[in-house]
């Protein structure tokens, strides 16, 4: 029988993770940066891809074991509105600064 500390502990650990990895994508393509552009552009597709396996099949039903639906629903969609927002204000003024 597992303890709610050691299951909260799980829930944190796999976003940590899969954090920590999305970071170390994010530093081998800063790192990669020279290589073609059609090279980076299929790691960067690679990487997307990995990213919403391990969020649709992992993070989710771990989430939803924890959360109530109108809960997990919203988190999704806070989730999906930041990245929204970094995408669209934050990215564009890097770009328009380089």
């Amino acid at each position: 029988m597992t303890t709610v500390a050691h299951s909260l502990e799980v829930v944190f650990l796999h976003p940590a993770v899969a954090t920590l990895f999305a970071l170390a994508g994010i530093a081998l393509g800063v790192a990669l940066r020279k290589i073609a552009l059609h090279r980076l552009s299929l790691l960067v597709a690679a990487a997307m891809g990995t990213l919403l396996a391990v969020t649709l099949f992992d993070v989710l039903p771990d989430a939803k074991q924890f959360l109530a639906w109108p809960t997990l629903l919203l988190a999704i969609a806070s989730g999906y509105l930041l990245l929204w927002i970094i995408g669209k204000y934050v990215y564009t003024s890097v770009q328009l600064v380089q």
